[in-house]
């Protein structure tokens, strides 16, 4: 599928991929420290009751607790109907729904909406934004 690919895709490609390896943790938080800048994840939401208190507790694990990158986590709950906003709570995100910011605005369920009221409800310099139902 690549031998499609413009050369000068391939090039970009090839110079701006990594992978995690390619980024050592402490490596990381030395560039954090020195940049001074704050790092908030989001995680937007719908009916991801299944998964999202295993994602939550990994990234406050790994990336809150064990390795201090991470400033702030939020889950922007997008009209879910089951528990996904609790289990999230409960794993230790703060959880914000859709229809509680800029309501003014109206409500659309779906990921965009998630993604761009959660500029409004976060902090940080950087924003990281994580599906709820990886797992791997």
């Amino acid at each position: 599928m690549m031998e499609d690919v413009d050369a000068r895709a391939k090039d970009w490609f090839a110079s701006s991929t990594s992978a995690a390896d390619d980024w050592p943790v402490a490596q990381v938080l030395d560039a954090k420290a020195r940049s001074g800048a704050t790092i908030s994840v989001v995680i937007p939401a719908r009916n991801e009751e299944a998964t999202i208190a295993d994602v939550v507790a990994s990234i406050r694990r790994d990336l809150i607790e064990n390795h201090p990158l991470v400033n702030e986590l939020v889950v922007m709950d997008s009209l879910s109907t089951d528990q996904t906003a609790e289990r999230a709570r409960e794993a230790g995100a703060v959880v914000h729904g859709v229809g509680d910011v800029l309501p003014e605005l109206g409500v659309r369920a779906g990921k965009g909406e998630a993604l761009w009221k959660s500029l409004f409800v976060t902090s940080s310099d950087i924003v990281v934004f994580i599906d709820a139902d990886l797992t791997e």
